[in-house]
């Protein structure tokens, strides 16, 4: 998943957990590394739905067999709401298993860890999706000062962390700090990671907005189509790439492209129902 491979990431995660299921059952302890296995790969295609799935069964096991404040219980929870903070109508479920389950991670981990961090982060997300920018650009913050200071800038959770920074940074108006900062984020990527990197795409989406909230949308296209193909060559369907098609759209209707306005709207609509049906599906996008 890590590499992009996430179609094979999700197969082999699926079928190591219905051999397990099919040899112990549904509710086995032996099942919560498939589980956790399963909720990550999810989570790298952006299905959070089915990743918050995964997690919550994780947490269930996690808390039956070893308690309540135990370190598996508590992450799995903690994944659990990263999910449900980037799901429609659920944030707010999200920020609050966030803030009863957090604090009792740090007291058992300490300030400075790569898990605490992501959990940060997580909980910065959602902030963010609540529209609270000032208390969530003070979380990524925190994230930030959570990750092992060893770990290389390109480092999964110190390059998602980077760009959610940069992302509540264009919240905030600051939209040439974002796009300095996301320009170094792309550019260590590329040459660490290779030019072909999932991570690549959410980093160029939030380029895009901070061009367009300058005026440059010219350059802003250029940018959501490059994210457009990595995501087509990773395979990667979601309600995020369906955004993006509806912003292409946007961009492509302010320059007078009618045609390629429309045809970007047909895409938008027709990835959102392919990974969701109409679930979750904002109005506004079926107007598109």
């Amino acid at each position: 998943a890590q590499a992009g491979r996430v179609d094979e990431a999700i197969a082999a995660a699926r079928t190591g957990l219905a051999t397990a299921e099919a040899e112990l059952g549904k509710h086995h302890p032996a099942l919560f590394p498939f589980l956790q296995a399963l909720g990550a790969a999810y989570m790298f295609a952006r299905k959070y739905e089915a990743s918050a799935e995964a997690f919550r069964r994780a947490s269930l096991i996690a808390l039956a067999q070893h308690g309540p404040t135990h370190t598996l219980t508590l992450v799995s929870k903690l994944r659990l709401a990263t999910q449900l903070g980037e799901l429609p109508g659920r944030t707010d479920e999200g920020l609050k298993l966030f803030e009863a389950t957090l604090p009792e991670l740090e007291k058992r981990l300490g300030k400075r860890n790569t898990q605490v961090a992501s959990s940060w982060n997580g909980y910065a997300s959602a902030l963010r999706r609540a529209d609270r920018p000032v208390e969530a650009l003070a979380a990524f913050r925190a994230a930030r000062e959570a990750v092992a200071p060893d770990l290389p800038d390109t480092h999964l959770h110190r390059a998602t962390i980077e760009g959610n920074v940069a992302m509540v940074l264009n919240d905030l108006g600051s939209y040439r700090e974002a796009e300095g900062k996301l320009r170094r984020l792309i550019s260590q990527i590329e040459r660490t990671l290779g030019p072909n990197h999932n991570l690549l795409a959410a980093e160029y989406d939030l380029l895009a907005t901070s061009l367009t909230r300058q005026g440059r949308t010219g350059e802003a296209m250029l940018t959501l189509y490059s994210s457009e193909r990595l995501d087509r060559r990773n395979n990667i369907a979601s309600l995020v790439v369906a955004h993006r098609y509806r912003k292409l759209a946007r961009l492509h209707l302010d320059h007078g492209d009618l045609a390629n306005a429309v045809g970007a709207s047909s895409q938008s609509l027709a990835v959102a129902r392919d990974v969701g049906s109409d679930h979750g599906l904002p109005p506004a996008l079926v107007q598109w």
